[in-house]
């Protein structure tokens, strides 16, 4: 916190010596559903979440009743592109503001909104940090005052993270592009792979379809000798899925492999 507090007045020294504008923008505890738990400053929002995805048990500090308030990244970006495109409203530099949501949550009532789409998840209460805060929460009046107001109420915004968090992603090809995509999800959604070839697979197909509420499809479309696209594994990929498909599945498929202009709308009247 001291540090922080050096770093804001020297900025706003520069403001009021050389008339550089200058704001200090004070975060309050920032997360995002895909924010990765890899640093001793990461949210209790992201290390619930790693603990879930691993099967652990996610722990709560002391009896559970501090308060936070927490502000979506969404907000985070509001308020930065704010101060830019006010460059030239002279009284708003030159001083520092709390961004956040201005409410606050107790992790007993964060704890409520994860038990609603994780319903069997456990809690471990653990000894209270030394000199942990017990209450924070966002004062937005100065700098709602130049016109900013937060667009992510602090329940929406948790909620947004635990259920997309309970949703579940398919990917059919594990190939550069199913890799990808599985690197980027992976932090803040339960993947489920297949691949023909059982060293890139994780998953049968028939969980991937069957259990996922997104499937994407990236398997190769390889070039043939006249220049044209090859879709043959395109289309036993649809059969295979129309063959393991159960009327209970749900899933959205999206085609990502690279094929040529109406292929998607093609294959979709003919295997819906």
């Amino acid at each position: 916190a001291l540090s922080k507090y050096v770093g804001e007045m020297e900025t706003l020294l520069y403001n009021r010596l050389y008339g550089l504008k200058t704001v200090a923008l004070r975060y309050f505890n920032v997360y995002s559903y895909d924010q990765e738990a890899n640093s001793e400053y990461a949210t209790v929002v992201c290390n619930w979440k790693k603990f879930i995805t691993e099967g652990k048990t996610p722990y709560i500090t002391g009896d559970g009743e501090q308060r936070r308030d927490m502000t979506h990244v969404d907000d985070i970006v509001s308020a930065n592109i704010f101060c830019a495109e006010n460059i030239g409203k002279d009284d708003l530099w030159g001083h520092w503001y709390d961004i956040g949501s201005g409410q606050n949550i107790s992790l007993n009532e964060m704890k409520e909104i994860v038990l609603q789409y994780f319903p069997g998840q456990r809690f471990e209460y653990v000894e209270p940090r030394p000199g942990d805060v017990m209450f924070t929460e966002a004062d937005l009046s100065k700098f709602k005052a130049h016109g900013w107001e937060s667009k992510v109420s602090l329940k929406e915004g948790l909620n947004s993270v635990y259920r997309t968090l309970k949703e579940e992603l398919g990917i059919i090809g594990n190939g550069f592009v199913g890799n990808a995509i599985a690197h980027a999800f992976i932090p803040c959604m339960d993947v489920k792979i297949f691949d023909k070839d059982p060293n890139k697979s994780f998953n049968t197909l028939d969980q991937v379809v069957n259990d996922s509420d997104v499937v994407f499809i990236s398997v190769p479309t390889p070039m043939r000798a006249d220049g044209t696209i090859d879709l043959s594994i395109v289309e036993s990929v649809f059969a295979d899925i129309d063959s393991t498909k159960s009327s209970e599945s749900k899933a959205v498929f999206v085609l990502k492999s690279t094929v040529v202009p109406g292929t998607t709308r093609r294959l979709k009247a003919k295997h819906s």
